[in-house]
């Protein structure tokens, strides 16, 4: 079967998407990735066929020129923004011109970026079969649960479940012009659309998200084409990014990043560099991103090694920690918001497997609190005891060091991909 993917140029987008259509690719059926120019070097390392479209609204070069003011706002200023200056132009460009690439193209059925608001009107109006996956964490149209764009509790009182269509409703509000668009193409193609029903123009077959289950709230209901999934990803299928792994000496590594898309805050580079001064035990390595100037944010504390990695993209997202995105929201949303402290499953090296350079780890070095529940171990400015972060996992409280459980689903196949991409793949084969 002859699939297309089309997703917005973000790449935190792009990749889970790629990744998702490797899959597929390797069940036998072939992938064709739809973008503007700029998405195409993702498609390529993943070892799927671009088919470009938008070239004359989107040019090469032109999405970072787009998204560049993104990177300085947050809240609902980065959302109104977001909605109401760079969406439109994505929506109508992309009704224009999709339909076009179709016909002809051979495609058989569509995965689609649920976020590409208003896109599913093509397949709908041509009778193609399609799908669509969250690349954000997920929202409920009924103001079932809170809103991702907003830092609100879970509670299920008349109050809060008002607040939370409350909420709906501002955002909704940003996203009219794009709305507008989507019902005069609607109109045109001569689709009877209940737009009063926020779903009547999502796919019947599957909605997926990449939040897993566990980490959604509970008790609530969803359609039965909704599913969870856990992240899409898949190292074999991404372009190399330079890094100075011989510059990494075996101490302590404390990654940050503030993602691909919201990362043009000064204030918070500095905060975060400030919070590392009181660490000179630990190397600091610091992702900045393609729109703040590291000379700019003062000198380079200690030893630590700061790198501007360019493009981020992949940097950036492999750092990132195992978000818990209904138990730690951020008002930015997005896909930066949400995460909390956890295993990393996005890392710069495979699981398991220690660089050859680096040295192996000290054994009968104590790290980490100690069995009695004593202050943590490891030295610190002026005697102070710190706590030394550990990559040998934690201590069981008997005091000997154990192996973590490996989770169930998170292991890999032959291909590279996690089990529970090969689920979700067999979900949108079955469906189709």
């Amino acid at each position: 079967m002859k699939i297309g993917f089309v997703s917005l140029p973000f790449s935190g987008h792009l990749r889970p998407m790629a990744a998702l259509g490797r899959r597929l690719q390797s069940r036998g059926n072939e992938v064709v990735f739809v973008g503007v120019p700029d998405s195409e070097p993702i498609a390529r390392a993943a070892g799927l066929t671009f088919l470009p479209f938008c070239e004359v609204e989107y040019p090469p070069g032109s999405i970072d020129r787009t998204f560049a003011p993104i990177a300085q706002r947050h809240g609902m200023d980065l959302i109104k923004f977001t909605a109401e200056e760079v969406f439109p132009g994505f929506v109508e460009a992309g009704l224009r011109r999709l339909p076009e690439k179709l016909v002809g193209s051979g495609i058989r059925a569509l995965v689609l970026d649920k976020t590409f608001y208003s896109l599913s009107l093509v397949p709908l109006s041509l009778g193609i079969p399609f799908v669509q996956v969250w690349n954000v964490l997920h929202t409920h149209p009924t103001g079932a649960i809170p809103p991702s764009y907003f830092p609100w509790p879970h509670e299920t009182t008349p109050e809060a479940l008002a607040r939370n269509v409350d909420g709906l409703k501002r955002v909704g509000a940003c996203f009219a012009e794009s709305r507008r668009i989507g019902r005069s193409f609607a109109e045109g193609a001569g689709l009877d659309v209940d737009w009063a029903d926020p779903g009547s123009i999502d796919s019947k077959l599957a909605v997926i998200t990449q939040t897993p289950l566990a980490f959604d709230y509970p008790g609530v209901r969803w359609p039965d084409g909704f599913h969870y999934a856990g992240p899409f990803h898949d190292d074999g299928g991404r372009e190399p990014v330079p890094f100075p792994w011989e510059r990494l000496d075996g101490r302590p590594l404390v990654y940050a990043s503030l993602g691909t898309l919201v990362n043009g805050l000064d204030s918070i580079h500095r905060a975060v560099l400030g919070a590392a001064e009181g660490l000179p035990e630990a190397q600091v390595v610091f992702a900045v991103g393609k729109n703040v100037d590291p000379e700019g944010l003062g000198p380079n504390p200690g030893e630590r090694d700061r790198r501007a990695f360019r493009p981020p993209d992949r940097a950036a997202e492999a750092g990132c920690a195992l978000h818990h995105p209904r138990r730690a929201q951020h008002d930015a949303g997005g896909p930066g918001a949400g995460r909390a402290p956890g295993r990393d499953p996005h890392r710069l090296r495979p699981a398991g497997r220690r660089r050859p350079d680096r040295p192996p780890p000290r054994r009968g070095v104590r790290r980490g609190p100690r069995g009695d529940g004593g202050a943590p171990a490891g030295p610190g400015p002026q005697g102070a005891r710190r706590p030394v972060v550990s990559r040998q996992g934690p201590r069981h409280a008997s005091g000997d060091r154990r192996r973590p459980r490996p989770r169930r689903g998170l292991r890999r196949d032959r291909a590279g991909l996690r089990q529970g991409d090969r689920a979700r793949s067999h979900i949108l084969l079955t469906d189709w």
